[in-house]
This record gives C-alpha cells, structure tokens and sequence, in this order.
C-alpha cells in the first residue's frame, strides 16, 4: 500500500470515497471490522483477497478492531487515516494510538475502536461476500427492522436517534419508506 500522496493511491482513495457516498445515499456510517483476523465491511465478511489480507494485517497491526466511517467524511481525512496507517516509522503501539493521531489532526468523521462500530457490528446479522445472496438495500434493511410490529411502530415515529438506539444504521429515509411495506 502506497503512502496517501502517491498518484495510484490518490486515485484509489478518490473511488474509496466515491463507493463511500453511494453507500451514504442509504446508511449512516460505513464500518470496517475485524473479527477472528476477517475483514468485514458492511457486516460482510470479505472474500479472501491479497488486498483484503494487506488491509486486515494493518489494522490488526495497530491493534484496530473497527474503524467506523461518517457520512461527513472527506478526501482529505480518508487521505490522513491511510497515511497514519501505512507510515513506517517506530512508534509505541498502543490501543489509542490511531484514535488519538486523529483526533490531533482534528479528524472527527472516522472512529476507531468506538462503540457505536462494535454495537452495530455485534447486533446485526454477519453476512459472508462468498455466498450469492440478496444483499439489495430493501432486503438488509428489512433483516435489521425485524418482524415484530411493535417495534416498526416505534422506529416509524421515531428519528436518528430512536434508529441508534435500535442499532439500525440506514437512514431514516429509507426506514420510513420501507415500513409501510
């Protein structure tokens, strides 16, 4: 993995940050997660890859479990994470090593370690990217919505923060276009 300035990454990083906002026309946050040394994206198990690995040895590397990005996000905080990521000099590991690197750049649109990325990791369903399935925005929705009509009252009255609560990460937009079916 090339340094954040070097033209192949910058490009690379441009199309992340464009797959980024795709997704944002529906959920909250992307969110990366390691979990038994697999990369999930999206509570999806990635397919073993060569890239999938390099990234997972990084975070693991800097003992990243989850990096939770917001919809804010921009090129240059995305850039500023990968360069942290793959800089090569000697610093003392510790858990709030990343955390603590952007939060001195002043980078409040990717969370690491947080709880929020945990909780919605731990409480929706883990998917595997190996196996065809129905991955469409209606069909993952409706699995975090569930079945029970009480809870689909509460969440159609409710706002972002009644979603958060019931660790629902797409945006009230969809939820309250999809409960009525």
């Amino acid at each position: 993995i090339y340094n954040s300035l070097h033209p192949v990454s910058e490009r690379s990083l441009q199309r992340l940050l464009e797959t980024f906002q795709n997704i944002f026309k529906s959920k909250k946050f992307v969110i990366f997660n390691i979990e038994s040394g697999r990369l999930h994206v999206l509570n999806v198990r990635q397919r073993e890859t060569v890239f999938a690995e390099e990234v997972t040895r990084y975070l693991q590397t800097l003992e990243i479990r989850a990096v939770c990005f917001h919809d804010e996000i921009n090129l240059t905080d995305l850039s500023t994470l990968v360069e942290r990521l793959v800089k090569r000099e000697k610093t003392e590991v510790s858990p709030n090593f990343v955390p603590a690197y952007l939060k001195n750049k002043n980078i409040s649109t990717i969370e690491i370690n947080s709880e929020l990325a945990h909780r919605l990791f731990e409480k929706n369903t883990k998917y595997r990217g190996d196996i065809d399935r129905d991955f469409t925005v209606r069909q993952v929705a409706f699995e975090q919505l569930g079945g029970d009509l009480l809870r689909l009252s509460e969440l159609y009255d409710g706002n972002d923060k009644v979603l958060n609560e019931a660790s629902i990460d797409f945006n009230n937009d969809i939820i309250q276009y999809l409960i009525p079916e």
